[in-house]
C-alpha cells in the first residue's frame, strides 16, 4: 500500500468517525433546543461570529478587498435566502412526510 493510498484512508475513517460524532451532538441539541429550525439558526450564528472574529485579527496585516456595504447587505441576503430559508424549507418537508422519504430529502 502506497503512502497516498495510507493517507486517503486514514482521512476517510477521520471524516466517518468526526461525522458520527456531530451526527450524535446534534441530535442532543435539536432535542434540547426543541425547534431545528432555531437550532441551526444559532449554530450558524455562532459560526458566522468566529469567521467574523477570525477575519478582524487579519485586520492591518492583509489588504482587504474593496467592498461597498452594498455588497456586505448581499451577502448577508444571499446568507439568509440561501441558508436560513432554505433549512426551513427542507426541514419542513422533512418533518411532515414519512422517514422513508423524509430520508431522501
Amino acid at each position: 500500500m502506497t503512502t497516498r493510498t495510507r493517507t486517503g484512508i486514514v482521512f476517510a475513517l477521520a471524516a466517518a468517525f468526526i461525522s458520527g460524532i456531530s451526527i450524535y451532538v446534534n441530535k442532543v441539541a435539536v432535542t434540547a433546543v426543541g425547534d431545528p429550525l432555531l437550532f441551526t439558526t444559532l449554530k450558524n450564528t455562532v459560526v458566522g461570529g468566529i469567521l467574523l472574529a477570525y477575519l478582524i485579527s487579519f485586520r492591518g496585516r492583509i489588504r482587504p478587498v474593496k467592498s461597498s456595504p452594498l455588497t456586505w447587505l448581499g451577502l448577508l441576503g444571499l446568507a439568509v435566502i440561501g441558508g436560513a430559508l432554505l433549512v426551513r424549507i427542507g426541514l419542513g418537508a422533512a418533518m411532515t412526510l414519512r422517514p422513508e422519504a423524509g430520508a431522501a430529502v
